[in-house]
């Protein structure tokens, strides 16, 4: 049994959102929504349990009325408070907004803005509004203000691939500590656009290659995490031996939980376990990982993931081979490799 508490969880703290990103992977489809005091309920829970830090996700974290009082209880119990946004109530430019990011730094809390590109057409194409390209700078200078502003998030899609290293060249200039950028998954809105928003195969391979070399040649001051498994053959192949390994995108030993409560063995994975509002964690959290354990075996993968020499680091995305070939264990179809003799394959088909 895997008895190593995690140290940080994520919540998403509501389905709500005020932007309709095209990729979104948990759009509203009206999940009941834990209170405030079940809200506090959890982050006790977790106190006592020993996680170290908790990330609000959403949706937009923002649209909740009891958002500072819950990052303050985070506080009071010892446990550090990120907050994952594209800027909700910050992005305003009033005096409300002034007055939350000075009350986020008080708490000690720390933000992390969703930045889906450097350009506004790039972001207005993602996003569909004209005016995120603005509320998301915003955000950014108001939170470089009261210096609160972690880092950056994003996810590498077709339409913003090729600016992503801009993304990260800002967040350098800025002195920010971290981005993490997600590989497309095709869940939620994102499974009705994964056609028009993912790269080819080999796209997202030169993609993460550009990333890996910038990361070994340390072009970034801050922290650069690709969250996908297919990064780490990159890695291994390009020798770049400054990147953590250790932070491996695996289906079922990360702590996820979803609006209602329920255990989450991955942020997309249409997979949901005991709820923490009524089970032990200790519980919650073994019941989930002994009942992914199967997808987290190299031996049981299948097609050329079973056969690939780097399925013991990598074994490709559970998520996006189950919701493109409906098998768990079917190879990632975002994966170009193929064998030493055959490098690439062109497409999906």
């Amino acid at each position: 049994m895997y008895n190593k508490i995690p140290n940080i969880v994520l919540w998403y703290a509501t389905e709500r959102c005020d932007v309709g990103c095209k990729h979104c992977c948990y759009p509203p489809i009206n999940r009941r929504e834990l209170d405030t005091d079940e809200a506090k309920f959890l982050i006790s829970k977790l106190g006592e349990w020993g996680v170290k830090y908790f990330v609000f996700i959403g949706g937009e974290p923002f649209l909740r009325d009891d958002i500072l009082e819950l990052v303050k209880w985070c506080t009071k119990l010892k446990i550090k408070p990120y907050i994952v946004t594209k800027g909700g109530r910050l992005a305003k430019g009033d005096d409300n907004a002034e007055k939350l990011a000075m009350e986020l730094k008080r708490a000690d809390a720390k933000v992390t803005v969703a930045i889906d590109g450097i350009t506004h057409a790039t972001i207005d194409a993602i996003c569909g509004l004209p005016e995120v390209y603005d509320r998301i700078m915003n955000t950014i200078n108001l939170c470089l203000k009261y210096e609160i502003l972690q880092g950056f998030v994003t996810a590498a899609l077709k339409p913003n691939i090729n600016e992503i290293i801009s993304v990260l060249d800002l967040a350098s200039e800025l002195g920010l500590e971290r981005c993490v950028i997600f590989g497309i998954r095709p869940i939620g809105r994102g499974k009705t656009t994964f056609n028009l928003f993912a790269p080819t195969p080999k796209e997202f391979n030169d993609f993460m290659m550009r990333i890996a070399l910038g990361i070994k040649e340390k072009r970034w001051r801050q922290e650069v995490y690709i969250y996908d498994p297919l990064f780490l053959r990159v890695v291994e192949e390009m020798k770049v031996s400054n990147y953590d390994c250790s932070k491996v995108c695996k289906i079922g030993l990360y702590f996820n939980i979803d609006s209602e409560g329920y255990a989450m063995p991955c942020l997309f994975a249409p997979l949901r376990f005991k709820n923490v509002l009524n089970e032990s964690l200790d519980e919650v959290y073994l019941d989930m990982i002994e009942k992914t354990k199967h997808l987290r075996n190299p031996e049981a993968l299948r097609g050329k993931c079973g056969v690939c020499k780097y399925k013991y680091i990598c074994g490709g995305c559970r998520v996006r081979a189950y919701e493109l070939t409906g098998d768990w264990l079917a190879s990632d179809p975002l994966c170009p490799y193929a064998s030493e003799d055959e490098t690439y394959i062109k497409d999906y088909t």
